[in-house]
């Protein structure tokens, strides 16, 4: 989905720990910048899981804005976005 505009990079890091937590879900690594957050935790409420590193991962969740569209767009997959976002 979208929302018209950007958003700052709180209020993305903010919007995406909320869906974490109407999942139950732990955030256990994130990478963030201006134009761009994307988090990958895990949840019990998700069967299956990917293990990076020595974590299992079956969540993920990332906002970014387009420019020229002027619209912050989220992406969100289980176990992780396999695709560009």
């Amino acid at each position: 989905g979208w929302v018209s505009g950007k958003l700052e990079e709180e209020k993305m890091r903010r919007l995406i720990r909320q869906g974490f937590q109407q999942v139950e879900a732990h955030v256990e690594d994130g990478i963030t910048s201006p134009h761009f957050v994307s988090y990958a935790g895990a949840t019990d409420n998700i069967d299956r899981s990917v293990l990076i590193g020595k974590k299992n991962i079956n969540l993920n969740i990332a906002m970014r804005h387009h420019s020229t569209e002027d619209r912050t767009y989220v992406t969100a997959a289980s176990p992780i976005i396999t695709c560009e976002y």
